[in-house]
């Protein structure tokens, strides 16, 4: 027959040893350590143990409570609440699972709360993981796998919600999530957000599905992590991501809103695109995989880096313009800041016509609507008959293009300083503010 002995009739009957140690009961000492098995639960993957969670949250309100590896799985079948500044963890984020059956939001964390060492698995049910709500904050989730939801692995449903919110080491995942998709890991509200939340993720790994929908974030900094597709919004600010590998398969590239963000240090995939009145943004030293940022802002204030880039300009003119025919154009660009240098040879062919006016080509970014007016941008060489040319190259702000100008009232056209022919030769040399 075996005994069963209530803890308040342990004596004080414990001793940790060690210099200073004091007796106590037996009773406080194993009630240190809350269980979820304490109260029922199972983790067979049958047994709904959702009563036994509850329980235990309950208990443990402003304290910790221990999930033990099941032998399957916890089965929760209704929606949870983690109070505030209480801690659930687990063994292990590959072996401590608990698993949705039905539809609903598993769990809610309240301010100052923290979940550590568990395995979520949505099992393709549809509803949130972690949800965060109104203002509560400071809630904590580190080293778990979070995935297989038909929702978001962590919803901020308000852009106030999870201020100075960290997470480390987190695989997270939303089912049917896999690059390109909108099905994201991380969902922030949308929605204009004046002060500061910020938000913290270290050495998060998305397993190349879509990891970031930024929404109204302000101050939100990931480092050290491994993203897939992000999406920001024009309400999106201080977005700040540094020594980080960002994949992805999204056809557009990203298309950065919003501003004050940053992209540092990072191996990049896609193609960057500062989205129009973007400003305030720093994008590199980086590699980029794809193509260089394409700054589409329009404003002075972002500071992008990227060493030579091919681009084709078009060849235009004040009048009618110039066409190619079989002659050629190469010309490459980099940017350090907000400088933009240029390089372009332009070789007349046989078929090459030269049209009207003066000679412009286009630029790999707008020069910004403000600015030093004009910009003396660089130098023109031309060479004609074993004779050379030469000149300057004129950018005006809030124009796409670059005027070949000269010394005299007159730029460079079809037939000043020389009527052009067959291979001649064009090189331009110069760089310009936007």
């Amino acid at each position: 027959m075996t005994a069963s002995y209530n803890l308040s009739q342990l004596g004080s009957n414990y001793l940790q040893g060690g210099s200073g140690s004091v007796a106590r009961t037996t009773a406080s000492k194993l009630q240190e350590s809350v269980s979820v098995k304490d109260f029922g639960a199972v983790g067979d993957g049958t047994t709904d143990d959702t009563a036994a969670f509850s329980a235990l949250l309950t208990a443990i309100s402003g304290k910790s409570g221990f999930i033990p590896n099941p032998s399957v799985g916890y089965k929760i079948t209704s929606a949870l609440t983690i109070p505030a500044n209480t801690r659930l963890y687990g063994e292990d984020k590959f072996s401590t699972r608990i698993f949705m059956s039905g539809s609903f939001n598993l769990f809610t964390m309240m301010n100052g709360s923290v979940l550590e060492n568990l395995y979520l698995d949505g099992n393709s049910q549809t509803g949130i993981a972690v949800n965060i709500t109104g203002i509560e904050g400071q809630q904590r989730i580190d080293n778990c796998k979070i995935i297989n939801f038909n929702g978001a692995c962590v919803n901020f449903a308000a852009t106030t919600a999870g201020s100075y919110f960290s997470s480390a080491s987190c695989l997270m995942y939303q089912l049917n999530g896999a690059s390109p998709s909108t099905n994201y890991a991380v969902v922030i509200a949308d929605g204009v957000q004046a002060s500061a939340v910020p938000r913290r993720f270290v050495n998060f790994e998305a397993g190349g599905y879509s990891s970031f929908t930024f929404g109204g974030a302000n101050d939100l900094m990931i480092t050290n992590s491994w993203l897939s597709d992000l999406a920001y919004s024009n309400n999106s600010h201080a977005v700040l991501i540094s020594s980080s590998r960002i994949a992805g398969n999204i056809v557009a590239g990203i298309s950065m809103l919003g501003g004050q963000h940053s992209i540092v240090g990072c191996d990049v995939y896609p193609v960057i695109t500062l989205g129009a009145t973007t400003a305030g943004c720093v994008l590199g030293p980086c590699s980029w995989n794809a193509g260089s940022p394409v700054d589409s802002s329009g404003v002075s204030t972002n500071l992008v880096y990227h060493f030579d880039t091919s681009y084709t300009p078009t060849w235009q003119s004040t009048g009618v313009a110039p066409a190619l025919g079989n002659g050629t154009i190469a010309a490459v660009y980099s940017r350090q800041g907000n400088l933009v240098t240029v390089y372009c040879v332009i070789t007349a062919g046989s078929t090459t016509t030269f049209g009207t006016g003066i000679y412009r080509i286009t630029l790999p970014s707008n020069a910004p609507a403000v600015n030093i007016q004009p910009q003396l941008a660089g130098n023109i060489r031309a060479t004609h008959g074993g004779l050379f040319y030469f000149g300057t190259v004129l950018v005006v702000a809030s124009v796409n293009y670059a005027e070949w100008q000269r010394d005299t009232v007159n730029g460079f056209s079809f037939n000043t300083p020389q009527t052009w022919v067959s291979t001649d030769v064009f090189y331009l040399q110069f760089s310009y503010r936007v």
